[in-house]
């Protein structure tokens, strides 16, 4: 009797993961949900469903108490989970608790046969680009850390970007020249903030770090740090934590860390840092310019030395002497590897900080 319930089980998953499969080879997703058995096509319901399964499969195990029965029931409750979260993940309704949908992204990011799935990558970068604010990071920092690059959303085949190099350069030159001041767009504490009518291009822009190549990746970036704000600095810095992590395109961590200089606050000077402990010579070099760009009186070329500026506020100092902190923890550990002359410039800057906290106290 147990045994012949598990297969009826065994089966209504099987059907299950049938339909979830058309979604490798469409787009739409009501494709899957015309596919389902109607009792899983809302969260609702798909929730009862699961739950009696669970408990079905839980008496089967207290009634049979036979070890082969047990294995293979504990084996189709992993597997009834798995499928559960995976249609959660896909389905994505508006109804679905946020702890169900944390719970469900958590759970496919740590299965790497479930993140091969284009109809999972598809999803978790709709989460990213255009879900719930609460998830999106979650989602995103995920697509940098689990799965590959390019993402392929299509069999065969890789989406196509919405711009090219030339088209991305010409809208990064053209928030260039409508912006109404020089050098960094943020400070060390705050983030620039999202441009207007051009922010509603950010997540085209996001979209093309995970799915364009080369040039176009680049400019995507750089035309980022013209027009985001917190958020973007957000995605950004995990994508060169990221990066750095798995010693990535030097090119692109580049650009990264131009684009985070640019966009300042907390999540862009945390980055920063990372990069001078983690990066090839050339990132380390870009990250101390990226600094320094955000803390001296003006942009500065790798030949020149930093001018202190004039500090406005207690909070401002407070941020300059931590600073401070941290650059002489990268310089003393040992656990960067700093080549002379980034040690070098490391130190310059630390004493230009510290030339900057001295002016605001004799103020």
């Amino acid at each position: 009797m147990s045994k012949a319930k598990l297969q009826v089980i065994e089966k209504q998953l099987k059907d299950i993961e049938r339909s979830a499969n058309q979604l490798e080879f469409s787009e739409d997703t009501n494709t899957l949900v015309a596919a389902l058995n109607p009792v899983l096509r809302e969260w609702e319901k798909r929730f009862s469903f699961f739950d009696h399964l669970a408990s079905e499969l839980d008496a089967v195990s207290r009634i049979d108490q036979n070890p082969e029965v047990d294995l293979r029931a504990a084996a189709l409750q992993h597997r009834a989970l798995e499928v559960e979260y995976l249609l959660n993940l896909i389905l994505a309704e508006a109804d679905v608790p946020a702890q169900e949908t944390d719970t469900a992204i958590r759970f496919v990011v740590e299965h790497d046969e479930l993140l091969k799935s284009t109809a999972v990558q598809r999803s978790l970068l709709n989460l990213a680009l255009r879900g719930p604010s609460e998830f999106r990071r979650l989602a995103w920092f995920n697509i940098c850390r689990k799965l590959p690059y390019p993402l392929l959303l299509r069999p065969g085949a890789s989406s196509k970007p919405k711009w090219g190099a030339g088209e991305l350069k010409s809208l990064r030159d053209e928030l260039i020249a409508n912006r109404t001041s020089l050098g960094s767009r943020g400070t060390l504490l705050n983030t620039g903030e999202s441009r207007g009518k051009q922010s509603n291009q950010i997540p085209d822009l996001l979209a093309a770090l995970v799915l364009s190549e080369g040039k176009e990746r680049l400019e995507a970036v750089l035309a980022l740090g013209e027009v985001g704000g917190v958020e973007v600095a957000v995605f950004l810095a995990d994508s060169l934590s990221a990066e750095l992590s798995k010693k990535g395109d030097e090119n692109y961590q580049v650009s990264l860390v131009s684009a985070l200089a640019n966009l300042g606050g907390s999540a862009s000077v945390e980055a920063l840092l990372e990069a001078i402990e983690a990066g090839t010579e050339r990132v380390q070099l870009t990250a101390l310019s990226g600094l320094e760009f955000l803390t001296t009186s003006a942009a500065i070329a790798l030949t020149e030395s930093p001018e202190p500026a004039v500090l406005a506020s207690v909070e401002m100092r407070d941020a300059y002497i931590q600073l401070i902190g941290q650059l002489t923890r990268i310089m003393s550990t040992g656990e960067a590897s700093l080549s002379a002359y980034v040690r070098y410039r490391t130190e310059e800057l630390v004493d230009t900080l510290n030339d900057s906290v001295s002016l605001f106290a004799r103020r």
